[in-house]
């Protein structure tokens, strides 16, 4: 037998043995290092690693119950393009080496306990889509060398102890659609290079220390679904959101929030809108106009003035917390024509009147507080046919 036709029938046949190829040589070393296992280990053979022509191109290793330090050799795995860690318990820092892994698309290791900062050189990942660094213990600030990986669609930094300022570089992630900055200790102003991501659909930064006013440019993210401001010192809100006509959530609530523009009653797709603990003063009628709200929390905002009869025209909505301001009049009656409404707080303000018989058609109410308030008369008999969870009037 010719020795080319026998040595590609022997290469044949391992395959087809085996099932997976052979890496080669010491592409495995630190694969088997994650794995704990024997350096002489063909990591081909397991069933979370892929080989192609005997090079590893995919590590898929999350919720595998692993710890230790991530290897720096990784960096040698060239042709590398998914390394998958999530949910593990690895510690120590992120190897920049790292940075080498030039075909990597998806580098996830969030859900584990690295520490240390984000390493610069992973600004040299040109072909990365997906980085997931959340949930971790990560400090010091945010490298500008990220803002050159320009494939980039998924950025999630947040829940860390990262701090300064948000870099302007990150307004170069042209093909950027998920932003998470949230639950670190970023400070400053929201950089307006920001508002250049186009293709944008999550920007959230809440659970922040950042301050200023929100920027009308914000208004130019077309794209947008869901933008999560909250827990910031932000100070006002700029009409200009209400050409966000994408937005499904819009949560900017405990800042320092001045006024509710009525712009925001443009917002026809919207169904959650959290503006609580803030200072707003009164609520505009023409928040009536959002026909597919499902949650509407403006609580602690010392809310003056009437509550609005529009609010009644809200038919989809099914929480309505209004609590802790400084409302008067009646309890308008169109408030019970939301027939989906579950969550009813109005308590702690100084509402008159007495409640209407006609809050009986909300059948689906589970939880109704209009405790502390200057309600007279009695109960209305058809409270009795609700079934609460929670009752609280006097």
């Amino acid at each position: 037998m010719n020795i080319y036709v026998f040595v590609f029938v022997l290469f044949v046949t391992t395959k087809l043995i085996y099932g997976k190829e052979i890496a080669a040589d010491g592409e495995c070393n630190p694969v088997n290092t994650l794995l704990e296992k024997d350096k002489s280990n063909n990591c081909c053979l397991e069933e979370k690693i892929t080989c192609v022509d005997g090079h590893i191109t995919k590590i898929e290793l999350n919720y595998s119950y692993l710890s230790g330090n991530i290897p720096s050799d990784l960096g040698k795995l060239s042709k590398l393009e998914e390394l998958d860690l999530r949910f593990n318990r690895f510690e120590g820092s992120i190897p920049p080496e790292l940075g080498k892994l030039t075909n990597l698309n998806k580098l996830l290791l969030n859900n584990n306990r690295l520490s240390g900062s984000i390493p610069p050189e992973l600004g040299k990942l040109s072909n990365l889509n997906y980085l997931l660094l959340n949930n971790n213990k990560l400090s010091g600030s945010i490298p500008i060398e990220l803002g050159k990986l320009s494939n980039l669609k998924n950025l999630d930094l947040g829940f860390n102890n990262l701090n300064g300022l948000i870099p302007s570089e990150l307004g170069k992630l042209s093909n950027l659609e998920y932003l998470e900055l949230g639950a670190n200790k970023l400070n400053g102003l929201i950089p307006l290079e920001l508002f250049n991501l186009i293709n944008l659909k999550y920007l959230k930064l809440y659970n922040n220390k950042l301050s200023g006013s929100i920027p009308p440019e914000l208004g130019n993210l077309s794209n947008l679904v869901d933008l999560s401001l909250s827990n910031n010192v932000l100070s006002s809100i700029p009409p200009e959101l209400g050409k966000l006509s994408n937005l499904k959530s819009l949560s900017l609530s405990n800042n320092v929030l001045s006024s509710i523009p009525p712009e925001l009653g443009k917002l026809s797709n919207l169904e959650d809108l959290k503006l609580g603990n803030n200072k707003l003063g009164s609520i505009p009628p023409e928040l009536g106009k959002l026909s597919n709200l499902k949650n509407l929390e403006l609580s602690n905002n010392n809310l003056n003035g009437s509550i609005p009869k529009e609010l009644g025209k809200l038919s989809h909505l099914e929480y309505l917390d209004l609590s802790l301001n400084k409302l008067n009049g009646s309890i308008p009656t169109k408030l019970y024509n939301l027939i989906h409404l579950k969550n009813l707080y109005l308590q702690n303000n100084s509402l008159t009147g007495s409640i209407s018989s006609k809050i009986g058609k909300l059948s689906k109410l589970g939880d109704l507080k209009l405790n502390n308030n200057k309600l007279n008369g009695s109960i209305p008999s058809e409270i009795g046919k609700l079934s609460f969870k929670i009752f609280e009037v006097i």
